[in-house]
């Protein structure tokens, strides 16, 4: 594993996010689930992910909350990038943004599809 700012993730995989209200396929799955969230994995170089757990965003809380949402197949994410969750501790991010920053600032890299490959053969 590469250690980098507290994030481990394993040799063949990036420590990685997606913003789901950003993607290409977001008015797909909207009525599913409204809430802006985005999804934090550790996305394996052939395409899938070692784990990956959800954020959602919460902006009529307060001033702002974010809820993080990890099931069992994923808490290796605890051990894996505890620079993480320690700045979620440090930082108190409330928005999305705030939890984008962190991220970028982490090394994360941003793997939203945000074109959509189709969209020529529909138009066409």
């Amino acid at each position: 594993m590469n250690d980098f700012n507290g994030v481990a993730v394993p040799d063949d995989a990036r420590f990685a996010y997606i913003v789901r209200h950003e993607a290409y396929y977001w008015s797909a799955i909207k009525g599913f689930d409204d809430r802006h969230s985005l999804m934090v994995q550790a996305a394996a170089n052939d395409g899938g992910v070692y784990w990956e757990f959800q954020v959602d965003e919460y902006p009529e809380i307060n001033c702002g909350a974010i809820r993080v949402c990890v099931f069992g197949d994923a808490f290796a994410a605890y051990a894996q990038i505890p620079g993480f969750f320690a700045s979620l501790v440090a930082e108190r991010p409330s928005s999305l943004d705030e939890l984008r920053t962190i991220l970028d600032r982490l090394g994360a890299v941003d793997l939203t599809d945000r074109t959509d490959p189709h969209a020529a053969a529909r138009e066409g």
